[in-house]
């Protein structure tokens, strides 16, 4: 169960990561700047914890540390673009006349990658505490 949702929050983090990156919101220059260099953070994230992963599953040693550092970096950038849209629902996003309107809606994918943080987290001391 661990390792299928790590893998999942990995993908998870990667492609909402590359959605921002690749600009499918379609925001103007001056928002989409400011969420390619998260995205990218993101998709950084993702692939660093899926080679924690390969290389615990390689080496059969846990890696605990490294998967908890690497999922609890994941769920805080999560917490920037939660804030963000729920801050500016309604509003339009972005200046010089952009058209872009922020929806609350658009936090929930994050909200979805900050729970499958906090189970991998709980997953992993259980895993931990029974070592």
């Amino acid at each position: 169960m661990l390792l299928f949702t790590n893998v999942l929050l990995s993908f998870f983090s990667i492609g909402f990561g590359l959605w921002y990156t690749f600009n499918v919101y379609g925001m103007a220059n001056d928002a989409a700047s400011g969420t390619a260099m998260w995205g990218w953070m993101a998709v950084c994230l993702g692939i660093i914890n899926l080679l924690i992963i390969f290389v615990s599953s390689v080496s059969k040693k846990p890696l605990h540390i490294l998967k908890l550092v690497s999922i609890s970096l994941n769920g805080l950038i999560q917490w920037v673009p939660v804030v963000f849209w729920i801050v500016f629902d309604s509003e339009i996003v972005g200046e010089h006349g952009e058209k872009f309107v922020g929806k609350w809606l658009y936090s929930i994918p994050h909200i979805l990658i900050i729970i499958l943080g906090f189970v991998c987290i709980i997953q992993i001391l259980k895993q931990r505490k029974n070592l």
